[in-house]
């Protein structure tokens, strides 16, 4: 198997000739050269038999402002009642027009379609998840083969990442191939791995949700299952208790590479700095409408024009809550800059327990 992401024309095919791809048909080649030549916003993967797979850099290739652009408030606030109970995690197509989420008491995943024009949400597709995963908790999106799309999907209890292809037009899910190991010392119930980014040209990022609360990095490779890495506690180093979910978006091959992880204790979004994985840093904190949720439990970007200089921040919570916030791509306000309210949630005492979903009570 090649991986490429995103890269130069030249440095494609210097890797190409490298790998003996220039022995390969020229219209194979030329479709090689056309996907990595044209746009920054793909990569792809040679498979055996010679199948290709779109991997999509959607994670990365929209640009986030600084989160105060966001403002204090959503521009629209919706129940999404297709996924029923239990919104446990969110995911976007690379075009961001499709959304994929989670739940977990179920144990379903989901497809469905926002309208920009009168919010209208349209329900595309189900599955039925009860055959490889006991507490599915995060979802992130990786790509398009044949068959349907495919997605790191976690496993709260035991600690487990899966890679698993939700085939066209719904249905049961039977196999799935296991990314990872299990974390050692395992975790307590209900507070394992609640989600995971894809950041392509590095990996899967996962948060574990509490005792500890912390970051994982998983060193992902197809058809090899791997140790996840401990990055950080993000309790004792970061002042973040409880973990909900975990998406990666930065706009051009951000600088610093980093990911967007949001929380419950406290409520907010949290922009960190994982350009160096043993120094894992803060750049600014959005909490504003988040406060009000009952429980947060999803994130994740999209465009939000056509012309893509608006992004739109999706932020989801049990049972069906969904907070839809938009920015100007442009906005010249600094990073780290929110004040008051939209900074940090008001100073109320409360006791954060174990993640549980509606049916365990």
């Amino acid at each position: 198997m090649m991986m490429m992401m995103m890269m130069s024309p030249a440095s494609a095919v210097k890797m190409m000739m490298a790998a003996g791809l220039l022995a390969l048909p020229r219209l194979l080649l030329g479709l090689l050269l056309l996907i990595t030549t044209t746009t920054t916003m793909t990569a792809f993967m040679m498979l055996d038999g010679g199948q290709v797979v779109v991997v999509s850099a959607h994670q990365i290739a929209r640009k986030v402002p600084p989160l105060a652009c966001f403002g204090d408030a959503p521009v629209a606030r919706m129940q999404i009642d297709v996924v029923r109970s239990d919104f446990s995690s969110l995911a976007a197509t690379s075009s961001g027009s499709t959304l994929f989420a989670l739940n977990n008491g179920e144990k379903a995943a989901f497809q469905f379609t926002i309208s920009s024009e009168n919010g209208k949400i349209e329900k595309i597709a189900e599955w039925n998840l009860t055959n490889i995963v006991a507490d599915p908790e995060g979802i992130a999106y990786l790509g398009v083969n044949k068959a349907g799309h495919e997605f790191a999907i976690t496993d709260e209890n035991p600690s487990k990442v899966h890679m698993v292809t939700l085939q066209h037009g719904g249905g049961e899910i039977t196999s799935s191939s296991v990314m990872t190991t299990a974390i050692d010392p395992p975790a307590m119930a209900n507070l394992g791995f609640e989600g995971v980014a894809n950041v392509p040209g590095e990996g899967l990022f996962v948060v574990q949700e509490q005792k500890p609360a912390a970051l994982w990095f998983v060193a992902a490779s197809r058809g090899v299952v791997t140790t996840p890495q401990k990055l950080v506690d993000t309790a004792s180093t970061l002042g973040i208790d409880a973990l909900s979910d975990i998406t990666a978006a930065g706009g051009d091959a951000a600088e610093p590479a980093e990911v967007f992880v949001l929380s419950k204790a406290p409520k907010q979004i949290t922009r960190l700095d994982i350009s160096d994985r043993n120094n894992v840093k803060i750049i600014e904190q959005y909490a504003g409408a988040i406060c009000g949720m009952k429980q947060p439990e999803a994130i994740a970007f999209t465009t939000a024009s056509e012309d893509g200089k608006k992004v739109r921040m999706l932020v989801g919570g049990e049972p069906t809550e969904l907070l839809i916030f938009e920015a100007d791509v442009d906005c010249d306000k600094k990073l780290n800059s929110t004040e008051g309210a939209v900074f940090s949630c008001p100073d109320l005492a409360a006791t954060v327990g174990c993640d549980m979903t509606i049916e365990e009570g």
